[in-house]
């Protein structure tokens, strides 16, 4: 996946991409950082891909009962197939700083 969207030296993994794209983003960017400027996650990546797989196993078949859809990236919501983005989450820690004091105001 990293191949798909930008090889950087030294970067192997979609997570280290998503890094170093969105500390440049930071870096050079005179706007806000957008989400949709950053590389899926390695998990979305895969559920896409599977999604688009069900999609070919279905136009070659000419039949959407080729296989399960709750197999393939998708969930039913509301009796509506909805696309999974992702099972895991984003793995974000922000490490609190030791001068921070919360403050309560209460009014």
């Amino acid at each position: 996946m990293v191949a798909l969207f930008g090889r950087i030296i030294g970067v192997d993994s979609s997570a280290k991409l998503c890094y170093s794209t969105y500390s440049k983003l930071c870096t050079y960017s005179k706007t806000a950082v957008r989400p949709k400027q950053l590389p899926p996650t390695e998990r979305a990546a895969i559920f896409n891909s599977l999604r688009a797989l069900l999609q070919v196993w279905q136009w070659k078949a000419l039949s959407t009962d080729v296989a399960n859809p709750c197999e393939c990236g998708w969930k039913m919501s509301n009796n509506i197939l909805t696309p999974v983005l992702t099972d895991k989450s984003l793995g974000l820690y922000i490490e609190p700083s030791p001068t921070y004091t919360p403050i309560l105001i209460i009014s």
